[in-house]
């Protein structure tokens, strides 16, 4: 059997240290990133409740709701306006049968004589998921205009 000497093995140590050293700075930046994190889980979950695009925009046209859609002026914690800005603010609920792994929530403007002016999109779910018969609040600021008189909004 061949002897390998000390001043052999040492550098063959080190370069195995720093290669378990990379590795494990690896492993923890994924344990340290909930997004992260949560984005690994909903692709090992992807093959037992992910939808086609096609089934997905069925569900929620028959399975999910959106309640208390509201547009109002953006506030500061004090309750003072926040100038040029608008709060989207309500509720999505799954009410199907199966969990619901991305809702994007488009809010359309309108102006005076009814004609959409702008659209704004927004995931709902960031990375989460809505179970069946679970709700979750949303909340999110668009730009304000003076044009703008009403608004639509449609599931994606």
């Amino acid at each position: 059997m061949a002897q390998i000497s000390g001043k052999k093995l040492l550098p063959v140590l080190g370069a195995v240290g720093i290669a378990y050293f990379c590795f494990a700075l690896y492993v923890a930046k994924d344990l340290g990133d909930p997004a992260r994190a949560n984005r690994a889980r909903l692709t090992a979950d992807a093959g037992v409740d992910r939808m086609s695009e096609e089934d997905r925009e069925d569900y929620l046209l028959r399975s999910v709701r959106i309640d208390g859609f509201s547009v109002t002026p953006a506030t500061k914690p004090d309750g003072e306006t926040v100038p040029g800005l608008l709060t989207v603010a309500g509720t999505i609920a799954n009410d199907g049968d199966r969990p619901l792994h991305a809702a994007t929530l488009m809010v359309m403007t309108k102006d005076a004589d009814g004609a959409v002016g702008s659209s704004f999109q927004e995931d709902l779910l960031k990375d989460a998921v809505l179970s069946p018969g679970q709700e979750k609040r949303f909340r999110f600021r668009i730009p304000r205009k003076p044009t703008y008189r009403d608004f639509e909004y449609r599931l994606r």
